[in-house]
C-alpha cells in the first residue's frame, strides 16, 4: 500500500491586498497537489481586505480565517496561524505573492527524496502591481548550493524565502519566527541554516510582487526598523558561530550592514555593529570611518536617497 500525501499548510498572510487578494489565493487552490491545509490571517487591514478573504471563504468552506484585532507585523501574525497548522510542511505566502501551478507538487517530492532536508527552496520571477514580468531572482538556471550551508547565507542573501518550503519540525523546533523583529527572512535563514539542510530546485515556482511601501523597499528609508533587526540578527549569529571562517563571514556582512547604519541614521544600531566588528577584529580603516560618522550622528539619509534615485536614472538610460 502506498504512503498518504502529506498535508502541506500554507499561511497566507494579509495586510492591504485587497487587490491581489484573488490571484494569490487562487493560486493556492489551483495546485496540482490537492492536500492542502490554507489558513489565512488577516492583519487588521485596513482596506477591504477582509470582506474579499469572507467571501473567499464562502466559496471555499475548508479553508481556515483568523482575523488579528489590531496590527501585530508578519512575525506574530505567522506564529498565530502556525498554531493551528496540521500539515507536515508549510509554506509562508503573502498574499500579494502568487504560486505556480506545480509548485506545491515539486517541493513535495524534493522532500521526500531526503529525511535530512529541512528547506526546500527554488527560484522566483518578480512581478509588478500589474502582474507584469519585471526579472528572475536568479537570472541564470543555476545549482545553488545545497546542504547546509550556514557560512554562506552569512555572506550574502541567495535565497529568496517566498520560495521555501518549511518542515513543520524545524519551525517546531526554532519555536517559530522571533516576535521582536521588524522582519523575520534574515532571522529564520541564520537559524534554521544552522540545524538543517537546505536543498534548491533550479526552477521558477513563484511569482513575487513588488509593491510600493513593501518591507523590501524599506531598508533605504531614515530610521527605519529593519535596520535594527538585522543588527540584532547578527548578534545571535555571532553567538552561534563556532569556526573562524564564519566570523569572516559575519565579519563581512557586518562592514555592509555598518555603511547601511550611517545612511539610514540607525546610529544606536551602528554603534552595536562598531562593538561586534571589534569583537571580531574585523575594524579597519574604512570601518573606523563610518564610526566616526556614527558617532556624529551625520544627517546623511537624504543625500542617500538621491544617490539611489541617481544610479536608478541611470541604469534606465
Amino acid at each position: 500500500m502506498s504512503n498518504p500525501l502529506p498535508t502541506v499548510s500554507v499561511i497566507a498572510i494579509c495586510y492591504n491586498h485587497e487587490k491581489y487578494l484573488e490571484e494569490s489565493l487562487q493560486s493556492v487552490i489551483n495546485q496540482t497537489f490537492k492536500n492542502i491545509e490554507l489558513i489565512i490571517i488577516d492583519d487588521c487591514s485596513t482596506d477591504n481586505s477582509r470582506e474579499r478573504i469572507l467571501k473567499f471563504c464562502e466559496r471555499y468552506p475548508t479553508v481556515k480565517c483568523l482575523f488579528s484585532k489590531s496590527n501585530v507585523g508578519n512575525c506574530r501574525s505567522f506564529n498565530q496561524a502556525l498554531k493551528i497548522c496540521t500539515g507536515q510542511y508549510i509554506v509562508d505566502l503573502s498574499t500579494d505573492d502568487v504560486l505556480m501551478p506545480n509548485r506545491i507538487e515539486k517541493q513535495v517530492r524534493k522532500f521526500e527524496e531526503s529525511d535530512q532536508v529541512g528547506i526546500v527552496t527554488s527560484n522566483a520571477i518578480y512581478i509588478d502591481e500589474d502582474s507584469k514580468w519585471l526579472g528572475n531572482f536568479h537570472q541564470k538556471i543555476e545549482l545553488l548550493p545545497s546542504g547546509k550551508f550556514y557560512e554562506a547565507v552569512l555572506k550574502k542573501t541567495f535565497i529568496l524565502p517566498s520560495t521555501m518550503m518549511i518542515r513543520k519540525s524545524i519551525l517546531d523546533t526554532l519555536e517559530g519566527y522571533d516576535e521582536t523583529l521588524a522582519y523575520e527572512d534574515f532571522d529564520f535563514l541564520v537559524r534554521s541554516s544552522r540545524i538543517t539542510e537546505y536543498a534548491h530546485l533550479p526552477l521558477v515556482l513563484t511569482m513575487q510582487r513588488i509593491v510600493k511601501g513593501s518591507h523590501s523597499q524599506g531598508f533605504t528609508k531614515r530610521k527605519n526598523r529593519l535596520t535594527p533587526s538585522t543588527v540584532k540578527v547578527c548578534a545571535k549569529a555571532l553567538a552561534l558561530n563556532e569556526t573562524e571562517s564564519e566570523n569572516q563571514a559575519l565579519t563581512k556582512r557586518l562592514k555592509v550592514l555598518l555603511r547601511q547604519c550611517v545612511f539610514t541614521e540607525n546610529f544606536i544600531a551602528g554603534k552595536k555593529v562598531v562593538f561586534m566588528l571589534l569583537k571580531l577584529r574585523g575594524h579597519n580603516f574604512q570601518t573606523q570611518c563610518f564610526s566616526l560618522l556614527i558617532r556624529l550622528e551625520l544627517p546623511l539619509n537624504f543625500l542617500y536617497l538621491k544617490y539611489i534615485m541617481f544610479r536608478r536614472f541611470i541604469r534606465f538610460l
